[in-house]
């Protein structure tokens, strides 16, 4: 478990008591766009600390308080459309990244739309409408080639990589594996070659090639987290414990799951501290630790 910095908790606290104050008086003389950015701030807060329950009710009443303004949300329907997807509840997301789809389209922000595009094809592969998935990453991929947004580039050709060796079409991963190596050394950022060393390391474990797999699993987590991104980590570092397990190594598949939750503040309330807690169940069943196992499904409550 990490250890915070109090005094940064000590900001946040105050900020958040400045904030509540903040939503009382908007709320109380009717002033629906301070009510909806202080909404925002306080969603962020709460999201910050890992209170994702929180954080959601926030964005859904600074949604309300949109409406009420005539306020072109954007920001609340990209945080919302992901904390529900990260919560479980990509049906709910869906609908909001398609009207911020349609949003940026309008305004002619194509590498915005390509962001959410590629964050679309994540809910509708998550629902097993894998077609449908396939549609918006190559429209994101379409829109995010040539453009500056180089990780929204590293985003979309990862999840493309992903989805090809979950599917079966090994044959093409390697030359994203290129494109994603030139894209960094074309931005000199290690986002990029972390998904490049993430794709070789799937590969290699679906190969059978345990050793090599190991490796470049370490590679990209080294280089995600020197980028300033221990969540996308963690979710590599989830791929690399579950291929330990296919191999029949469970003693090191729980070591990796417990390395990879350390960066995290509060990975109970992250998407990779659930399927990070549901594989470690599995893992304490096989192993005849059953009480284990049901404590572990029993924390995680009825999202298991």
């Amino acid at each position: 478990m990490c250890i915070r910095d109090s005094s940064k908790l000590g900001q946040r606290d105050a900020s958040r008591a400045e904030l509540e104050l903040a939503r009382a008086d908007s709320e109380r003389i009717g002033d629906q766009r301070t009510l909806y950015r202080t909404l925002n701030g306080l969603a962020l807060e709460h999201l910050q600390r890992g209170e994702m329950a929180e954080g959601e009710r926030d964005l859904e009443d600074a949604l309300a308080a949109a409406a009420a303004a005539g306020i072109e949300p954007v920001v609340t329907l990209q945080n919302l459309a992901a904390v529900r997807a990260a919560r479980g509840r990509p049906d709910l997301g869906e609908p909001l990244a398609r009207r911020l789809i349609d949003y940026y389209h309008r305004l002619g922000r194509r590498s915005d739309e390509g962001e959410i595009a590629t964050n679309l094809a994540h809910m509708l592969r998550d629902l097993g409408r894998t077609a449908e998935a396939s549609v918006e990453l190559d429209r994101a991929l379409t829109l995010l080639r040539g453009s500056s947004n180089d990780n929204g580039l590293a985003d979309a050709l990862y999840a493309l990589g992903v989805a090809d060796l979950e599917d079966g079409r090994l044959e093409r991963v390697e030359a994203l594996v290129a494109e994603l190596e030139a894209t960094s050394q074309k931005s000199m950022k290690r986002l990029s070659l972390g998904y490049a060393r993430g794709l070789i390391a799937r590969q290699a474990a679906l190969a059978g090639d345990l050793s090599r797999a190991r490796a470049a699993f370490a590679e990209a987590r080294q280089l995600l987290l020197a980028d300033g991104n221990p969540d996308l980590a963690a979710m590599s570092d989830l791929a690399w414990a579950e291929a330990e397990a296919a191999a029949g190594e469970p003693a090191t598949a729980l070591a990796v799951l417990a390395e990879a939750m350390a960066p995290l503040d509060q990975p109970s309330d992250t998407q990779a501290g659930f399927f990070a807690a549901t594989l470690s169940a599995r893992l304490d069943a096989g192993a005849g630790r059953v009480a284990a196992a049901r404590t572990r499904l029993e924390a995680l409550g009825a999202e298991a």
